[in-house]
């Protein structure tokens, strides 16, 4: 086999195992009508709820790559060694860890004032 044909396989065999259980567990009936459970969407009440609920998730795993873009940065200005191309690199790499932070700082605020706006309340 060639690299290619095996970083293929390696590619859809992870996403095979998730997507697989889905598929067949998804095709059983249920006991709910034609098709095939319940709504897992159900438990929002409602559609802006339930964008809300992505929304604050998404936000949530933002802040989490915010988190791990600060602290490899910190490292690549520890690891520059004095060399100016590193430095600048680091630099850059501090400058758009910032401007997304400051994406998803303005993502929250525009997700609350439209949810204000609109009537559903933030938990």
């Amino acid at each position: 086999m060639t690299i290619k044909k095996i970083k293929r396989f390696l590619l859809i065999l992870p996403t095979t195992l998730v997507l697989l259980p889905a598929v067949v567990l998804g095709y059983g009936g249920g006991g709910t009508g034609g098709t095939g459970g319940a709504n897992p969407f159900s438990k929002y009440g409602s559609f802006e709820v339930m964008l809300l609920a992505i929304t604050n998730q998404i936000i949530t795993l933002g802040t989490l790559v915010l988190t791990v873009m600060i602290i490899w940065t910190g490292f690549k200005f520890v690891t520059a060694g004095g060399v100016p191309s590193n430095i600048e690199k680091a630099r850059e790499a501090l400058k758009w860890t910032i401007i997304g932070g400051a994406v998803l700082l303005g993502a929250k605020g525009i997700v609350t004032v439209v949810a204000t706006t609109m009537g559903v309340v933030l938990k």
